[in-house]
């Protein structure tokens, strides 16, 4: 699956289930992981380029911004393993 298509099915449940609040913090992180790895397949993208990701959108900010982004980033490909059943 493509990140696009990933992060569109992500923020559609979302739109069902969360506040708007976390909805928008959602789109402020995934807006970004989308123009870092374009339309690559979800599934190509390693461990190591989300770390790169992270400390590269992480950088300079407090310790509760970092614990927020590494979370949401974290909460999207596990939404996805668990839906595709890996």
């Amino acid at each position: 699956m493509r990140v696009s298509q990933a992060i569109s099915y992500f923020y559609d449940y979302h739109r069902m289930n969360s506040k708007e609040n976390t909805i928008r913090n959602y789109e402020s992180v995934l807006s970004r992981f989308s123009i870092h790895f374009g339309d690559r397949e979800l599934e190509s993208i390693t461990t190591e380029e989300i770390l790169v990701f992270l400390t590269q959108f992480t950088e300079g900010v407090k310790q509760s911004t970092k614990k927020l982004r590494y979370s949401l980033v974290s909460a999207f490909l596990q939404f996805h393993k668990e839906l595709n059943g890996s």
